[in-house]
């Protein structure tokens, strides 16, 4: 199921900040909380993909605004209750995200995407690139045969020549990136890594042999990436990164 929400709805009020902060209308969200658990329930797949950002979307060092979304914490909330797993898509910031939003349980996965096509200028221009991504869905059963969602993303940045795979961080979200609701345990990942480097065959290994290693790699949004790589260094594990947010070889540590 495909949610979409016409944030852009009440632009032409001519409202104060209306343009940059959007909106979701109290009757719309009466309708969602109402219908929207049943509408969902027999799908494996729920989208809701609007406009505006949710939730307060800030980058340190860039200016993206800072008036939020009227009622998009309560959208985020009336997704929550359906206690189903949910993928929020946006735009409008021009800058990409991958985050988890508040909550407890069921909290949805919010993907900013980057503009496809719009002008970059300033730091902006320095921080990001013009993006689009392929979002690869799959489910996998819970202790009680409820579905849980957990995707993958192939993004492509321009290149002033052509479209290529984003591996530097400074060009937007990197390739590879993933979410999932299953547990993610990052030590364990590591020390399934450790152990797989101190095999005999395996004493150096590139990314994407380690991901076909452990699959769960594929799920993991930008900061747990980050988290990892601080759990491979404990694990005595030596990496090379660069500009980018995937190590490349890796191998153990000889001391």
């Amino acid at each position: 199921i495909i949610v979409i929400v016409n944030s852009c709805h009440y632009h032409v009020t001519l409202q104060d900040n209306e343009f940059e902060r959007g909106r979701i209308s109290d009757a719309a969200l009466r309708e969602l909380q109402e219908n929207l658990k049943e509408w969902a329930a027999d799908r494996p797949f729920r989208l809701l993909v609007v406009h505006h950002p949710p939730l307060p979307h800030e980058e340190t060092g860039l200016e993206l605004g800072r008036t939020p979304m009227h009622n998009g914490p309560a959208l985020m909330k009336v997704l929550r209750d359906t206690g189903l797993d949910w993928l929020v898509i946006h735009g409008h910031k021009h800058h990409h995200r991958l985050v988890r939003a508040d909550g407890e349980v069921f909290q949805p996965f919010v993907f900013g995407a980057a503009s496809f096509g719009a002008m970059l200028r300033g730091d902006m221009a320095r921080r990001t690139r013009n993006q689009f991504y392929i979002i690869t869905l799959e489910t996998a059963k819970d202790a009680l045969d409820a579905d849980q969602l957990s995707g993958s993303i192939q993004a492509l940045h321009w290149s002033n020549s052509g479209w290529e795979e984003t591996t530097d961080i400074s060009w937007g979200l990197p390739n590879g990136c993933g979410f999932t609701s299953q547990t993610v345990d990052l030590s364990a990942l590591a020390v399934g890594m450790r152990n797989l480097l101190q095999k005999p065959e395996g004493q150096f290994l590139e990314w994407a042999e380690m991901v076909v290693q452990l699959p769960q790699l594929r799920f993991l949004m930008p900061e747990q990436v980050m988290a990892l790589k601080d759990m491979m260094r404990r694990a005595k594990i030596n990496f090379l990164d660069g500009d980018s947010l995937f190590p490349s070889q890796l191998s153990m540590s000889a001391s």
